[in-house]
């Protein structure tokens, strides 16, 4: 026996159009994860030399390991805060070398 009666209507999930923009976002997802998974991978790498090379050993008695660990923070709250200030020319430079690069 049919779990579907047989006046069913059917979707139109599939169609050509709709493939076409899931083609795409899956395309975009995985460039997405690629970037994420190579900047965990250059995370790991940062992280191991810093540890054999004894760069981690050499700071972490003094202030200067508060600067490292908070450095990428105060990096990104001054861009998400400049981010309004900036000119159209950077911002469309910015947008062209990300683009370039993938």
């Amino acid at each position: 026996m049919s779990r579907y009666a047989a006046n069913d209507q059917r979707s139109t999930f599939g169609t050509a159009p709709e493939a076409r923009i899931e083609a795409g976002l899956r395309q975009h997802m995985q460039r997405i994860y690629g970037y994420m998974s190579a900047g965990l991978m250059l995370t790991a790498l940062v992280a191991y030399a810093a540890a054999v090379s004894g760069f981690y050993q050499a700071i972490a008695g003094t202030p200067l390991l508060w600067l490292v660990m908070l450095a990428p923070l105060g990096f990104v709250l001054v861009l998400s805060f400049g981010l309004e200030r900036i000119s159209a020319g950077t911002a469309i430079l910015g947008r062209w070398r990300s683009s370039s690069t993938s």
